[in-house]
This record gives C-alpha cells, structure tokens and sequence, in this order.
C-alpha cells in the first residue's frame, strides 16, 4: 500500500511537470506569433505609417499623404496595403493617387520595402526624429542609384525620411505619423 501510494504521487507529479512543460512551451510559441524575435518591427501586422509628401517642381507645389498599413507577414515576406491620395489645396482628395498591395521581402541587412541598407548605400550620419510622441535615431544612407538621401531607423528598419532633388525637381517624404503593430521588438 505504501509503495502503490508513492507511485500514485511520483506519476501524480510527473503528470504536472509534462503539463507544465506543455503550458510553457505553449506560452513561448504564443509569444513568438504576436511578437516574433526574427522579424523586424516595420513588419508588424496591424502598423500604420503615414508619410507627409511634398513634390514640386518649378513653379508647381503638390502634396500628398502617403499611408502604409502592414496586412500580414511569414517567415519571408510581408504584405502592406499603400494608399497615396492628393492632399494639394483644390485636388479632389476623393481619387486616390495609388491603391494597391505590395508584397516585400525580409531579410536581413534590408530596411521596409526592401531597401538595401549595407551593400548599397552609403552612410552619412544621423538625425533624430519624434513621431506620434517616440523618439527615434535614424542613420541616413546616399543612394548612389538614384541620388535620393534616405534615413532609416535603425532598430525598426522604418523609413524616417526620403529626400531626392534633381533637374529641377524635389520630392521630399517624411514620416508623420505612426500607430498600430507591436512595439515588443526591433531588429
């Protein structure tokens, strides 16, 4: 009787460790969907960036609100839904300018929107940025393909800025407004 009480209490806690160890196991996968240690933050789904664009050239001024809103990710990619409207005084805001989805890759050494952050671009210091009341460092990279001066955070990957002039032309997109995602991780 002793010993078939003493196999009922070793069974009885071998049973609760497995159970544990399940719930524990549970919990670390749980927690890798909502907030996985291998994807960078500008990958997040549910985020939402909004850039400020300001295009002109000559005499002519345009501007635009840029959104991008991440849809869904795996181990590869992500998809985001990017919609530019009008915003210039007299456009019809109405049309949208561009509505589509875009699938980019993940991979590292790459910012959002599969911006080559090392093999290409060469940096140029940095600048600090405070969007949506978050501080953020972005490095900001030249562009030798297009000329366009590029700054990227370099814990998110988020791109902060874009600045390109050219033959009379400038375009400048600035980053205005963050909300959405998971915050619980950087790249």
């Amino acid at each position: 009787m002793q010993m078939e009480m003493e196999q009922k209490i070793a069974l009885a806690l071998a049973l609760g460790t497995l159970v544990m160890l399940v719930l524990l196991g549970l919990t670390v996968v749980a927690s890798q969907v909502d907030c996985p240690s291998y994807k960078p933050l500008y990958s997040q789904p549910g985020l939402v960036l909004v850039y400020n664009i300001s295009v002109t050239q000559g005499t002519y001024n345009e501007s635009q609100l840029r959104t991008e809103t991440v849809i869904s990710r795996n181990l590869g990619n992500y998809t985001a839904r990017i919609l530019v409207v009008n915003t210039t005084v007299g456009a019809n805001p109405m049309i949208p300018l561009f509505n589509d989805t875009s699938v980019y890759r993940i991979d590292e050494g790459l910012g959002m929107e599969e911006i080559p952050l090392y093999d290409v671009m060469l940096p140029m210091g940095i600048e600090e940025f405070s969007v949506s009341g978050m501080k953020f460092l972005g490095t900001r990279y030249y562009d030798p393909n297009s000329g366009a001066i590029i700054t990227i955070d370099q814990n998110t990957g988020i791109i902060l800025k874009i600045a390109y002039s050219g033959m009379g032309y400038e375009y400048t997109a600035t980053l205005i407004r963050i909300d959405g995602g998971s915050w619980c991780n950087a790249w």
